[in-house]
């Protein structure tokens, strides 16, 4: 039975690359998008994809392409989302726990550093903090993903336009520069001896907001950062209330009005955690949270025409597999691990420029190829 599923997926991967240029979405020359839509599912592998698949109706159908992706570190063939991230975010291996550092610690220059240059929107939406290891490879250079703090102060740096998830508890570093405390309160009419990370970024022209309502009421800039939670957002599961699909939405409907294109990194980060916790209360409605962000994408691609989606993830996550059900109705997940694995992921495209992602690819690669889409 394991060769027989082994065979299947395979089967898969060759059919996404033979047929794919007979799909919607294809293209027979391989041409530059002017927006990428990157969409990384933390912890998401081939049998998180596979127990997706075998719903009768699902997103993942639409894809022309297929490919899989390893994921290993340079210093562990099990990664953690601080290298696996920095590979896809600069094309280059470093050392677990390091956010797009060399493993001799040497700033990498990101994805999004690259787009700003070609003078691109760039935007994040995940359902952890913006702090976190993943988001964070896109536009800090720390050698410690635990420093969130730290890692919060690249946002002065402006490498991204929108923000959206939680970690409001990182914005409230105060700052005595006097230099920037003067222009502070001559902006604001205030008299404080310091200024916060979130009142700096308002200063600098950055809608800050710390609601769904508030967020929903943002026009005409692409300047957001939206912190919905204190911490991390809650699970789907234990009451969050807006999904990644319309964050997604929002943040698309904001950035696609800069003529130069844009770059948006979306994140289903939770699915992760309740693959580390084997719990399947938790995993399936983090992946069908995730599912709403991809139709999201899809749609708009579908309609843009000039914009390629990518998903994948950072790396796989419990060990899973699927040892029965009914299909059409239900997959029964089992679990081999409480943490990550060194599995490959898949990685599926859509729009201009997927024919580049075929076969079997490393996650360097796969940044590789975004970033010169962008150069």
């Amino acid at each position: 039975m394991r060769k027989i599923c082994v065979l299947w997926f395979m089967t898969m991967v060759v059919l996404g690359h033979a047929q794919g240029a007979n799909k919607t979405g294809s293209s027979q020359v391989s041409m530059k998008p002017k927006n990428i839509i990157l969409l990384i599912g933390d912890g998401f592998g081939v049998s998180h994809l596979s127990s997706r698949l075998l719903i009768e109706k699902n997103i993942w159908k639409h894809f022309p392409r297929l490919a899989l992706m390893t994921t290993f570190a340079e210093n562990n063939l099990v990664t953690d989302s601080a290298a696996g991230g920095t590979a896809l975010a600069t094309g280059f291996k470093t050392k677990n726990g390091f956010i797009a550092v060399s493993p001799t610690g040497e700033s990498l220059p990101t994805l999004m550093e690259y787009a700003k240059k070609k003078g691109k929107a760039t935007g994040l939406v995940v359902t952890c903090t913006v702090t976190h290891a993943t988001p964070a490879v896109f536009y800090a250079h720390e050698s410690s993903r635990a420093n969130e703090n730290a890692i919060a102060l690249w946002v002065t740096n402006e490498t991204i336009d929108l923000m959206i998830g939680g970690g409001l508890s990182y914005f409230g570093y105060r700052f005595t520069n006097e230099a920037m405390v003067t222009h502070y309160n001559q902006w604001a009419g205030e008299g404080t001896n310091f200024v916060s990370l979130a009142n700096w970024m308002t200063y600098r022209g950055w809608k800050v907001v710390s609601n769904v309502s508030d967020l929903s009421q943002v026009k005409g800039t692409t300047k957001v950062l939206g912190l919905l939670a204190y911490g991390h957002l809650p699970y789907v599961a234990q009451g969050r209330t807006n999904s990644l699909g319309e964050l997604t939405a929002k943040a698309l409907e904001l950035l696609s009005r800069e003529k130069n294109g844009f770059v948006l990194m979306v994140e289903g980060s939770q699915i992760d955690w309740a693959s580390h916790d084997n719990n399947v209360t938790n995993l399936i409605p983090e992946m069908e949270d995730f599912e709403q962000a991809v139709e999201v994408a899809l749609a708009f691609a579908e309609k843009d025409k000039n914009t390629l989606v990518v998903v994948t993830a950072d790396h796989e996550t419990g060990g899973v597999s699927l040892p029965g059900g009914i299909k059409g109705k239900f997959v029964r997940l089992n679990f081999s691990s409480k943490d990550h694995t060194a599995a490959m992921v898949p990685v599926l495209t859509y729009g201009p420029g997927m024919e580049e992602f075929s076969g079997i690819l490393d996650n360097t690669e796969v940044g590789q190829k975004l970033i010169q889409f962008v150069k």
